[in-house]
């Protein structure tokens, strides 16, 4: 699959809150993006939280642009949580391949570009790179539906495991057992998913110690086709 990251992403960059009841430390991998400048941006979380559009975006990447900040080195729009359909405690709406179904009310298509690809493109026309949110596991609707892992044999049920995964807002979350086959086979798949839309940024949210194979296998996939910047935070 030919890159499509960002190329101002110099390396990846994993940071991991451990959980409270530990000592609080950081773990990073080592590829020279710690030496550089740290990466700065907009979020929508810090203002739009559970309600952010397709039209939002645009307008707050416009902003940044149109202020100045961009000049600066703010130049990451970062859409986080409530992208996905979230029907209930069962788990984030999957596709075909057991990855969450974006939200088309929000963030409608344009004939084949899916609606993330749509404001992707919209940011990256400003000069901008964009970043996307996710949770670690697997949703237990693609467990239900077992639904097969892209290019693989392999199905949700057989890499899930029975333990919980931290999802805030929508639930439903299960865990993965990296030790089955297709298990990085899934979020290759999904890294790649992401890519093809023009994400430049994956924000890795509700981690905590016991999801450190997580974090290895989104650094292991996204790193497969280039390097960008990954934040895992607790």
């Amino acid at each position: 699959m030919r890159s499509r990251w960002a190329a101002a992403a110099a390396a990846l960059v994993v940071t991991i809150g451990l959980a409270a009841s530990a000592a609080p430390r950081a773990l990073a991998e080592n590829n020279g993006l710690a030496a550089s400048a740290p990466l700065m941006g907009w979020s929508s979380w810090s203002f739009l939280r559970g309600d952010p559009t397709a039209a939002k975006i645009e307008a707050e990447a416009s902003a940044l642009k149109s202020s100045g900040l961009s000049a600066h080195g703010y130049d990451y729009v970062n859409l986080d949580d409530f992208w996905y359909q979230c029907p209930g405690s069962q788990g984030p709406n999957v596709d075909q391949y057991g990855r969450w179904v974006t939200d088309a009310a929000k963030f409608p298509a344009s004939g084949s570009t899916n609606g993330i690809g749509v404001v992707a493109n919209y940011v990256h026309s400003l000069g901008l790179k964009f970043g996307l949110y996710v949770t670690p596991g697997i949703s237990k609707q693609a467990v239900a539906q077992n639904t097969p892992i892209e290019g693989t044999s392999d199905t949700a049920d057989q890499i899930a495991t029975t333990a919980s995964e931290s999802n805030y807002n929508c639930g439903g979350m299960t865990g993965i057992d990296y030790s089955k086959p297709g298990a990085q086979a899934f979020i290759d798949s999904w890294a790649d998913e992401f890519a093809s839309w023009g994400v430049d940024y994956v924000k890795l949210d509700g981690v905590g110690s016991s999801d450190l194979p997580d974090a290895a296998a989104w650094s292991a996939a996204l790193n497969r086709d280039s390097t960008l910047a990954q934040s895992v935070s607790g």
